[in-house]
């Protein structure tokens, strides 16, 4: 049988087998087994490489609910999941303030549904990503994760790649919405629930009149009644003014929840903080009365509990302890009339315990490590932080500090992931840290400007790849190869082009826009353009990250004429690529 001459251990019981043109064929068969070696590999692979989808913005299991919390708002969305009724509306709107625990509830609903094999997708946004995760890789990492999960919509969503192989690399999002979701999901049709869960809309991206943010907000509340009645899409966000002017337009179609309306939240985060200090208690540093009196302090924000828990475990000076850090914190509930919020005055606490804000160089050195943090297109770890920031200051003739990024990182361990590790990304424990210290109305003192972290990190990533980029990479055997034609091409990929030449290659167009771009700065980039843009081509190749090329042209272009060069000497660099 030709349709099946590469098929392997085929067993077929009765069946119709019908060609339907191509490569595609229908088999009306459920005793039917086909192990065709490779062929799911295959399409996924051609999946990928169309789509290109953020792995990484998917279920987080650390960040998971504590067993025995939130049970009422877990069995109220899997019966709204489940419920069959026609009326029940498909969107489940959970919203409320930062720190409130919406997106542990939806990582929670997430695995649940994998575990029940009801997922279709997850995505969540995230502002340490903003570059990366916008609305329009938010559609093609939901596409991937339901050609993944649902044979019927893999078959639809293949057939639109294949009928209009741009539409992943469309700039509109009405197009995307319709090519990559809607109609291959109108293929679904067995009566199990399909759940779509989109954690934190409100990062992603700027509040802007005509942005993608402004624009994705309709798309996902239109679009989704449009989908055949058994899916399902659970959204968490902020109340931020676009969202809200949503919410509102949009209420009839919506289940919305306040988190504040949420019952038995002191108790669960009762819960949560025993858990937390069960090493204290256990060595009698802690106690249950404690625990519970932080639980009520922290009113319904699991994250001021969460970063509490943090702080009295992590050392900070010589004669302050567990019980010492603890009635401090529990001061801050003195005055909320200076408008800073729970967590504002927390962050702040933490802060004034580590650094003393009238030594100017100290304050200096902070600003310069946590504004690398901060302008950091993705989390990096503190020896690629590290690298960058020597060869910054090599190339500006700054004096290197003595312990660098460790002089200030490693005290900051209640408020930053990874501060202990020395290739672990660094990043905020939660965005409401982000949030702050780029707020200067709100951190005073502590405010951190990200220009300086943009300068040092662009810097840094070109003066890198001027020095160690070459030809050939990865020992490829062959310039006649495909990459696909390569033998265990990851494996050379992963020797020959290390974490800190990635993050240089894949971002340091970003960096340079909030650059003046001065004398010095037009040396550095013409050197790079005329003596190593083809191997950065190269990288970005085997990277499969092809796409940036023409977005760090464009950007480059705006940076250029914003220095007053001319279009002229632009176009002629530019073009030279």
């Amino acid at each position: 049988m030709s349709i099946l001459s590469n098929a392997q251990n085929v067993q077929i019981h009765d069946s119709t087998i019908n060609n339907a043109g191509r490569d595609q064929y229908n088999i009306v068969n459920h005793s039917t087994t086909i192990n065709q070696t490779g062929s799911a590999d295959k399409i996924e692979r051609k999946l990928r490489k169309k789509l290109n989808p953020d792995f990484k913005a998917h279920i987080d299991h650390d960040k998971l609910c504590l067993d025995g919390t939130r049970i009422e708002i877990i069995h109220k969305i899997s019966q709204w999941i489940y419920d069959t009724e026609t009326n029940v509306p498909k969107i489940f709107f959970l919203h409320g303030p930062a720190g409130t625990g919406k997106s542990a509830i939806a990582h929670t609903i997430g695995k649940q549904c994998k575990d029940q094999g009801c997922l279709g997708a997850f995505f969540r946004f995230d502002r340490t990503f903003s570059a990366e995760r916008t609305p329009s890789k938010a559609l093609k990492s939901m596409a991937y994760n339901m050609a993944i999960n649902l044979p019927e919509f893999q078959n639809g969503l293949i057939e639109q790649l294949d009928c209009d192989p741009y539409v992943a690399y469309s700039t509109s999002l009405p197009e995307q919405w319709e090519k990559l979701i809607l109609k291959p999901a109108q293929l679904v049709h067995h009566a199990n629930p399909v759940v779509i869960i989109v954690d934190a809309l409100d990062e992603c991206g700027p509040q802007e009149g005509n942005g993608p943010r402004r624009s994705f907000l309709p798309i996902l509340m239109d679009g989704v009644q449009e989908l055949p009645d058994n899916f399902r899409v659970l959204v968490t966000s902020r109340l931020e003014n676009d969202i809200l002017e949503g919410l509102t337009k949009y209420a009839n179609q919506l289940h919305i929840q306040d988190m504040s309306k949420l019952k038995h939240i002191k108790e669960d985060i009762d819960k949560y903080v025993v858990h937390k200090m069960q090493r204290a208690i256990d060595s009698g540093n802690f106690t249950l009365d404690q625990c519970k009196a932080l639980a009520e302090r922290a009113e319904e924000h699991f994250q001021w509990a969460f970063t509490v828990c943090k702080a009295l475990y992590q050392e900070v000076k010589p004669g302050i302890n567990v019980k010492r850090r603890f009635e401090k914190f529990m001061k801050l509930s003195t005055d909320l009339s200076n408008s800073h919020t729970l967590l504002d005055q927390l962050y702040k606490s933490i802060l004034e315990e580590v650094l003393d804000s009238t030594d100017n160089d100290a304050m200096k050195e902070y600003r310069k490590v946590i504004g690398q943090i901060l302008a950091a297109s993705e989390p990096v770890s503190k020896s690629i932080l590290q690298s960058l920031r020597s060869s910054s200051d090599h190339y500006l003739k700054e004096a290197d500090h003595e312990k660098g990024v460790d002089a200030v990182i490693s005290w900051l361990g209640s408020l930053f992931t990874g501060v202990n590790e020395l290739n672990v990304p660094i990043r905020p424990v939660h965005t409401s840290v982000r949030n702050f210290l780029m707020d200067e109305t709100r951190s005073n003192q502590f405010a951190v400007p990200t220009v300086e972290g943009h300068r040092i990190m662009g810097v840094g990533c070109i003066k890198l790849i001027t020095e160690e980029l070459h030809f050939n990479m990865c020992n490829l055997p062959s310039s006649y190869l495909r990459n696909s034609e390569v033998e265990n091409l990851e494996e050379l990929i992963k020797m020959g082009i290390s974490p800190l030449m990635s993050y240089a290659c894949c971002y340091w167009d970003i960096h340079f826009t909030h650059i003046s771009s001065t004398n010095g700065m037009l040396n550095l980039m013409e050197k790079f353009i005329f003596g190593y843009s083809l191997c950065w081509m190269e990288v970005l190749s085997l990277l499969d990250r092809m796409g940036i090329i023409s977005r760090s042209m464009d950007w480059m272009i705006e940076w250029l004429k914003s220095g007053g060069v001319s279009m002229m000497y632009s176009l002629r660099i530019t073009n030279d690529l």
